[in-house]
This record gives structure tokens, C-alpha cells and sequence, in this order.
């Protein structure tokens, strides 16, 4: 019954897809939760699965035998994956509701001017840092994510993340211990 419908949607038979996005938009939803629960458009990413499902359609090979929705799920993960890197990528660090509150507040005493520039610089180091690290340490500090998730989100072994934010804190520390220095002359 799979095999016929696949081939009629394969042959772009309107019904056939349509039952097919039906059939299969439990495991697009699920797929989606899965590796990008955070996305800011998840509706737009519903939109890139029916493209990616098409896609699909056009490279499966029954005479492999795999079924069509393990493929499709796997094509779809590895989509939502890459976006996701993509995304962590080009993104900056978002300052916290803190020091949005810090930079938003007129500095009274000294004590909260120096801890308004504090806050600012490292807000521009960690924006400075290589995207892996920079991605690591925003998904562990600002998106309060465990090791093991971050894994699993970047879709890199625990060893590589935890050896990730160990040297992003290096690098932290050594730029801002510079910048202290530098500032303090």
C-alpha cells in the first residue's frame, strides 16, 4: 500500500502528496521538537520540511529497501540540523535582561559604571570568540543548556563540547585579564 502511494506521489499526483503530508506530518512535527525546539519560526520550518519531503520523493529508491518515512525522517534531520549550525553560525550573543537592565539604567555611582562596562566588554569578547565557541558558550550561559544537550543540538560528541567550552573560558579570561590590564594603564 506505502510503495503504491509513494510511487503516485513520486509522479506528482496531487492526492497522493497531499495523503503523504498528512501520513507524515507527525514525524515532521516530532522531527522539528526534536532538534530545533527553540526555533523562531518553526512554521517556516513545517514549510522547508514539505520542500525537503518533495526532495525526498525525487532521491528515494525502493529497491533499496528502506522504508520511505525513515528516509525522509533522516533527510529532515540532517536539514534541521545544518540550519540549526547555520543559524548558531551567524548569530550573535543577545544581551540578557540583566545587562539590558545594566545598559538601560543611567550609572549613578561609580560602582555601577564600572559593572556597566564590565558587562559590556564581555558582551563584546564573547561576540569576538570563533562560532564554536561562541555558539557553546551562548547555548551553556544564555540558554541555560547542559553539555549533553548542546551535544545533541550541534550535533557533536559531549568530549568536543566540554573541550569547546573549556577553551572558550581560556579565551575569555586571557582577553578580558588583557583588557583589564590595558584599561587599568
Amino acid at each position: 500500500m506505502e510503495s503504491q502511494m509513494i510511487a503516485r506521489a513520486k509522479s506528482r499526483d496531487p492526492e497522493a502528496l497531499a495523503q503523504l503530508l498528512v501520513d507524515l506530518a507527525p514525524i515532521t512535527r516530532a522531527t522539528i521538537r526534536r532538534i530545533q525546539p527553540y526555533a523562531p519560526d518553526p512554521d517556516n520550518l513545517y514549510g522547508e520540511a514539505n520542500l525537503i519531503l518533495l526532495d525526498a520523493l525525487e532521491d528515494f529508491d525502493p529497491d533499496r529497501g528502506v522504508p520511505f518515512h525513515l528516509f525522509y525522517r533522516k533527510r529532515l534531520s540532517y536539514f534541521l540540523m545544518d540550519d540549526l549550525k547555520r543559524s548558531v553560525k551567524e548569530a550573535t550573543v543577545p544581551l540578557t535582561t540583566e545587562m539590558e537592565g545594566l545598559v538601560a539604567d543611567v550609572a549613578d555611582t561609580e560602582e555601577d559604571f564600572i559593572l556597566l562596562e564590565r558587562a559590556e566588554a564581555l558582551h563584546q569578547i564573547v561576540n569576538d570568540l570563533p562560532h564554536r565557541e561562541r555558539a557553546v558558550v551562548s547555548l551553556y550561559f544564555f540558554c541555560h543548556l547542559s553539555l549533553s544537550e548542546i551535544s545533541a543540538r550541534l550535533g557533536i560528541s559531549y568530549q568536543t563540547v566540554a573541550n569547546t567550552k573549556s577553551r572558550a573560558m581560556k579565551h575569555l579570561r586571557r582577553i578580558y585579564d588583557s583588557k583589564q590590564t590595558v584599561d587599568s594603564l
